[in-house]
């Protein structure tokens, strides 16, 4: 299974995989910027972006949001897998008001489970163990 561990980290495979594990770190790593990023859009698009009459909505920013919708998912995936939790759990995100706080407190607060689980190796481990050899 592939894992993060300092070694053999991917950028193909935080990024769009499902599988593995990943740390709040590296959680955080992914959702701080792409908050940001997606802020700034959203204030850009409404100043100066383009509006759909047909449609309905800003353009600029749904189409960031149909780009960046997989890797959200496959990085909320590895972290909820950390937890000991299925993959599934990352459609809370679609449920109103309850979602996003879930995901937030689960995914971003939480440590994830101690020692391998089901979906692999545990990083924190893993890197302490690099960290000590380095």
């Amino acid at each position: 299974m592939t894992n993060t561990t300092k070694n053999n980290f991917s950028w193909k495979w935080f990024f769009f995989s499902g599988k593995g594990r990943i740390t709040r770190k590296q959680f955080w790593f992914y959702y701080i910027p792409y908050l940001l990023l997606t802020f700034c859009i959203v204030i850009l698009d409404n100043r100066y972006g383009y509006y759909s009459d047909i449609y309905k909505m800003q353009v600029i920013t749904t189409v960031f949001g149909i780009v960046t919708l997989y890797p959200c998912f496959a990085v909320t995936i590895k972290r909820f897998h950390d937890r000991g939790k299925s993959g599934l759990w990352s459609i809370i995100a679609f449920f109103p008001f309850l979602g996003w706080p879930w995901i937030f407190i689960d995914c971003g607060l939480l440590r994830g489970t101690k020692g391998p689980n089901d979906y692999g190796p545990d990083q924190e481990q893993e890197k302490r163990v690099i960290e000590a050899f380095d």
